[in-house]
Order: structure tokens, then sequence, then C-alpha cells
């Protein structure tokens, strides 16, 4: 290792973990300046590396901090900092797994921040339209393919998590934090609109067979309790699912 190399090594644990020095070396010894400036050079970084993933964190998790407050925000930020270097070249991804350090709704709504961000972030996506199934065959329809759409991600929430957060948005009283009953939710983006809504659990469990993608004779076969009533409901939520752009183009991938 060339001695440049080390000393970037030593710099990087002086950021990332505050070792102080280099071996038995100080790093302040290898830095030109007076040890006044030298300390004050090394603030620096250490300072602009935590508040830049900080700032990261505030961005992603905007209503979480306004839930339980900037100081305790900022305090599970520098926990988590301390405990998870970024391991991705980008800072957008850095703080997906900030919910650990959370419980009950506030662990349930870092989830569902983190959820709709990547929504958002998703690669776009050509959707099935009304024209694609017209195009069809009779016989064809039993081995259409369906999948959901490749912004497409579901949720389940233990807690009123989503309630919160739709009241924050719209800058309105916070409600009480309170579990319940298990709903799930699925949301996908419009153009650049995020829509999200939830579902009943049939529709949920459809929805979490498309995730995997599967055919149109599969999805009737899982909601069967008649043929005949069975293919009605597949062809209405089909027909909801494409309103809403939730089913992507065959042959699409689905990220």
């Amino acid at each position: 290792m060339t001695a440049l190399a080390a000393f970037q090594e030593a710099l990087q644990r002086r950021v990332l973990h505050g070792e102080p020095s280099r071996g038995n070396r100080p790093i302040e010894a290898d830095i030109a300046g007076r040890a006044q400036d030298v300390a004050g050079r090394l603030a620096i970084y250490e300072h602009a590396y935590r508040a830049r993933l900080t700032e990261a964190l505030t961005a992603s998790y905007p209503v979480l901090r306004k839930r339980i407050g900037r100081a305790a925000f900022e305090a599970l930020a520098a926990d988590h900092i301390a405990r998870n270097p970024p391991a991705h070249a980008s800072i957008r991804w850095y703080g997906a797994e900030l919910q650990r350090g959370l419980q009950g709704m506030h662990a349930d709504l870092a989830r569902w921040e983190w959820l709709l961000a990547e929504v958002f972030d998703a690669a776009n996506g050509a959707a099935m339209t009304e024209a694609d199934l017209a195009s069809l065959a009779p016989q064809e329809w039993p081995f259409l393919e369906l999948q959901l759409h490749r912004t497409a991600r579901t949720y389940e929430s233990t807690t009123n998590a989503v309630e919160c957060w739709r009241a924050a948005s719209a800058e309105g009283p916070p409600p009480d934090s309170r579990d319940a009953a298990p709903v799930a939710w699925v949301a996908w983006r419009q153009g650049l609109t995020v829509r999200f809504r939830s579902m009943p659990p049939q529709e949920a469990q459809a929805v979490a067979r498309l995730a995997e993608g599967i055919s149109f004779a599969e999805l009737c076969a899982g909601l069967a309790t008649s043929a005949d009533a069975a293919a009605l409901r597949a062809a209405s939520l089909l027909k909801g699912w494409i309103g809403e752009g939730l089913i992507g183009k065959p042959g699409e991938a689905v990220r």
C-alpha cells in the first residue's frame, strides 16, 4: 500500500469512526499546517460527512421528523449514521433501514415514507391499456401475462401510520398513535404523481401474486368460487387496475 493510500484509509476511519491515529502516529502529524488549523480542517470533513447524511435522512423522512421532533430525529440520525456507513454510490439510497431504530407507529411511518420515495424514483415503464385487451382474441385471454407496473409497491400497515402521514402532509392536527388491524396498500406512480390506496383482502392477495407475474387464467383460479364468478371478478379487477395504470405492459421487466 502506498503512503497516500494508507493516509486516505486513515482519514476515512477518522471521519467515519473517529479513530484518532494512523497506527501509533496521530493523523494530524501527516497534515501540513499549524495544529489549530489542522484540527479545524479535520473538523470540517467530520462535520460535513454527518451533516450531508442527516440532510439525506431528513429529505427521505420529512413526516417522521415532524412527528417525533427535530431533536429526537437528529439523535436518531446520529445513531443511524454511526452504525450504518453508506454502502451505495448514491446518497439517495441512504437510510433504507432507519426503521430498525424505531418501534410501533414510528417504524411503520418510516417504512411508508421510504416506500413512497421508492415509488417516486422507480424506473419508468409502459402500462397496459384497454387497447391492449381489445386486441386479444378470446382464446388468448387465459394466457395473457399480468404483472404490476414497474413503479408499484405493496405495503401492509399495522398502525395508523398512513393516517398520520396524511394529516402531516396536509398540515392538519396530528392524530394519536395507535395500533390498528392490518391494512394492505398499493402505491404506484402516474407520470410524476405518486398515488396509493388501500385494498380489500381478496384484491390484496391477487396483487401479491401479480408482483410475481401470473396469467389471467391463474388470476381467475386464485379468485375461484365458481368459474363464472371468478372470471367476472378477475375481469372487473383487471379493468380497474388498467384504468389506474397499475398493470405493466406484457414483456416489460417488473424492476
